[in-house]
């Protein structure tokens, strides 16, 4: 594992547990046949019958590599941080890739799945930042965790009608992603599964999903039974039967430009329009926005000059943007005695508006709402520890 220079491996003729058959430069467990290590030069054998863990993991020098047909499985990490892996023939005998088996192979551009895949592992292909297209097989049931996270060439995905769940953050930071359809199969998406996909223009759920629509093709992902937009995109129009935005639902629409909230909306969650850079209108239709639950940072922004940028609303709003800076923030645990310091206005780490306008619709400058933050722009990087301890992950 990790020992991108080595080019040459062998095992003395007469182990009794490891072999290098067919001079293969990789160590086969023979009782198994399962491949535990290969390098630069590895040509695996057909005797192989699968890829175990971390078995090229790191091949940093690695470019290319063809499976046999006696392979069935290819372990957890088999191939991870391979960067310049850009060829990989996946044969159709293979029926389970375990986690994170190419996370981080930045170098590999397309992938095809054979059907006989039926098992995909965690956060699989996370961190491919090269790969712009990827064929999924019909057989696979589920799109688990962080599996295409960070994939910021992949264009297109074609969800096959089988998938019953995306998990979470499944598609996180697909930057390039245009389009999305989500089948009448799936009745599980996670949180963040389509969080900063800025490039996304169509949002859709097939006609019969009992537990998703995107009724009156608004271009969003809306949880039927309670009315929850959960993700938006550049072209989404939020319909006057949503009554709460969700976590993260915009969260990264750089080309969104304006956004209008009905009255019906009682919940904006944490983080729903945070670094929606080119929103430039937010038109406020809540008659009452004393019966609104509104997330401090629901509107948080990267550090930037926002002059050009309206606020519209109908009634007296009170809108709290947390700020970030050198000097933390007061403590927030006793959310009424912090909103009265702000009112007085004593000097906090927060900014507040408070408009109290007519039906004519003045306009107060959102700059006064806009945040200092640089927590955006960075990706996460896809840890070794990052599947096993998915439980304990932060969703932020």
């Amino acid at each position: 594992e990790h020992c991108p220079a080595i080019y040459s491996m062998s095992v003395a003729n007469g182990n009794p547990c490891y072999d290098s058959s067919d001079s293969c430069n990789a160590i086969i467990e023979t009782a198994t046949g399962t491949l535990v290590a290969g390098c630069m030069n590895t040509v695996i054998p057909a005797t192989v019958t699968s890829i175990g863990d971390n078995a090229f993991s790191g091949c940093f020098m690695l470019t290319s590599l063809s499976i046999p047909k006696s392979v069935t499985a290819i372990g957890n990490y088999a191939f991870a941080d391979c960067t310049s892996l850009s060829s990989i023939d996946i044969p159709s005998s293979v029926t389970h890739i375990g986690d994170a088996a190419f996370s981080g192979c930045s170098a590999l551009k397309t992938l095809d799945i054979p059907n006989s895949v039926s098992s995909l592992g965690q956060a699989v292909f996370g961190g491919c930042s090269s790969l712009e297209s990827i064929s999924l097989p019909k057989s696979v049931s589920s799109i688990c965790d962080f599996e295409f996270y960070g994939c910021t060439m992949l264009k297109a995905i074609n969800i096959p009608q089988t998938v019953r769940s995306i998990g979470t953050a499944a598609f996180r930071g697909c930057f390039s992603l245009t389009a999305i359809n989500i089948p009448k199969s799936v009745t599980s998406i996670g949180s963040s599964a389509f969080r900063e996909c800025p490039s996304l223009a169509s949002v859709t759920v097939a006609g019969g999903n009992p537990h998703y629509d995107s009724r009156q093709g608004c271009n969003a992902i809306i949880e039927t039974a309670t009315g929850t937009l959960i993700a938006g995109c550049r072209n989404t129009v939020i319909l006057a039967s949503v009554t709460a935005i969700g976590y993260a639902a915009f969260d990264g629409c750089v080309f969104l430009e304006s956004i209008s909230i009905p009255d019906a909306v009682t919940l904006i969650g944490r983080k729903a329009f945070n670094n929606c850079t080119g929103l430039k209108d937010v038109v406020c239709g809540i008659a009452d926005p004393t019966l609104v639950a509104t997330s401090p940072d629901a509107f948080m922004l990267p550090a930037g000059d926002y002059s050009d940028r309206t606020l519209h609303v109908l009634a007296e709003i009170v809108v709290l943007i947390e700020r970030a800076s050198a000097v933390a923030a007061p403590a927030a645990a006793e959310d009424s005695e912090f909103d009265a310091r702000l009112t007085h206005g004593d000097p906090v780490d927060r900014a507040l508006i408070v408009g109290n306008v007519d039906a004519a619709h003045e306009r107060i400058p959102i700059a006064r709402v806009a945040c200092d933050t640089v927590r955006h722009g960075k990706q996460r990087p896809i840890h070794r520890e990052l599947v096993e301890r998915l439980r304990l992950i932060d969703p932020d």
